[in-house]
C-alpha cells in the first residue's frame, strides 16, 4: 500500500493525520513517533495468530551448539561406538560423564 493510501485511510478517522506527520512516523527511531493501536489496525488487518502448542517435554531446558560437518561426523561415530544411536541420549551421555553423575566420579 503507497503512502498516499495510507494517509488517506487514516485521515479518514483522525483528520488531522496529513503526510507530514506520516512521514515521521514511518521513522520512529528519529521522531519517536508511533500510530496508536486502533490507526494501525485500519492500515494492517490482523492477521489471526497461531495458537503456541504447549511444551509436552519431559526434559524441558534446552542446550545447542554449531558444529562443523567433520565434528558432528566424529561425535556420531563416537557415540555408535558406546551403542547411542540418538544425538539426545548421546549428549545427556556426555554432559552427565562430565559432571560425574552416575559414575562415581567427584560431581562439579
Amino acid at each position: 500500500m503507497q503512502d498516499k493510501e495510507i494517509v488517506k485511510i487514516i485521515r479518514e478517522h483522525y483528520p488531522k493525520y496529513d503526510k507530514y506527520l506520516h512521514s515521521k512516523v514511518k521513522r520512529p527511531e528519529l521522531y519517536a513517533i508511533r500510530l496508536i493501536e486502533e490507526a494501525e489496525k485500519l492500515i494492517s488487518p490482523e492477521k489471526p495468530q497461531e495458537a503456541r502448542r504447549a511444551d509436552r517435554h519431559r526434559l524441558r531446558c534446552r542446550v545447542s551448539c554449531r558444529l562443523s560437518e567433520r565434528k558432528k561426523r566424529r561425535l556420531q561415530q563416537a557415540l555408535r561406538k558406546y551403542g547411542i544411536t540418538s544425538m539426545q541420549d548421546g549428549l545427556n551421555f556426555i554432559i552427565d560423564r562430565f559432571l560425574g553423575e552416575g559414575h562415581g566420579q567427584k560431581q562439579l
